[in-house]
């Protein structure tokens, strides 16, 4: 067993540096409030919608691809994996307008946006887990905004959640045979 103390000395110096090195003032960053929020996050949504159709095409149709997931989804989505980014361009686009609009919820604009964009997240990669993430992201950020909890509501969410992993995961087990029920 040999054992170095070469290390011990690097510790202590950089425990000292920390303590004795002085304060350094913390930036002030503005951020404005963006205008017309609603129509840059269609444009993300519309844009990502037209890659996502793209993608289909190309793909044989939506129904050819959620039968090649029955292969396995690594297989059958061996080097596209870079189209999953850009279908979810407009989710971060929906999650940045409910953070920065407190009347989003209440807008079917963004409703629609946000089930597109979740829609299109699930039938890009199959990935259940991906619609669930960005859907926990989202009640955080609406549990940050309000700075309220709403217990119901977030049960609510989490049933909203659970059921949507069993359909989403039964619709994808019915590719293993070969059709979709």
């Amino acid at each position: 067993m040999n054992y170095s103390c070469n290390k011990a000395p690097s510790g202590a110096g950089l425990v000292r540096g920390y303590f004795l090195s002085p304060a350094l003032p913390a930036l002030a960053v503005q951020f404005y409030q963006p205008r017309h929020p609603a129509a840059k996050v269609s444009g993300a949504v519309l844009f990502s919608a037209a890659l996502f159709l793209v993608y289909m095409q190309s793909r044989g149709g939506v129904v050819s691809h959620i039968l090649s997931w029955g292969a396995g989804r690594n297989e059958a989505l061996a080097g596209a994996f870079y189209w999953q980014f850009f279908t979810q361009l407009g989710l971060i686009g929906c999650l940045s307008w409910l953070v920065i609009d407190p009347r989003s919820t209440v807008q079917s604009l963004f409703w629609g946006c946000t089930i597109t964009s979740l829609a299109m997240t699930y039938l890009t990669g199959g990935s259940r887990s991906s619609v669930i993430y960005f859907m926990i992201m989202g009640a955080l950020a609406w549990l940050l905004r309000e700075r309220r909890m709403a217990v119901i509501q977030l049960a609510a969410i989490a049933l909203a959640d659970l059921s949507l992993m069993d359909i989403l995961g039964n619709l994808r087990a019915s590719t293993y045979g070969g059709t979709i029920d």
